[in-house]
């Protein structure tokens, strides 16, 4: 549960507003709640949005800011980069 309201992502961002299940994933995509989305999802307890993050290296404070404002709300939060090991910028 949400303590503070957290910071809306901008309305222009393509989200679904509910927490859903990520039925599968491959070949750069994602489907979930009867959809389907190519690139990169930011799934939070109060939704999922596309993420403008193409690559580990595009991950910054501003792109994990949702998440930061968030925090209260999660126990764990994972980030996928790809068949590659990665370390966090």
């Amino acid at each position: 549960m949400l303590v503070a309201s957290p910071e809306p992502m901008a309305d222009a961002d393509p989200h679904l507003p509910q927490a859903a299940p990520i039925d599968a994933y491959g070949n750069g995509g994602f489907r979930f709640a009867g959809m389907s989305h190519r690139g990169s999802l930011l799934c939070l307890p109060d939704g999922i949005w596309a993420w403008p993050v193409g690559a580990v290296a595009d991950i910054t404070a501003e792109t994990l800011k949702p998440v930061f404002e968030r925090a209260d709300a999660l126990d764990l939060f994972l980030i996928g980069g790809g068949h590659d090991p990665f370390v966090l910028p």
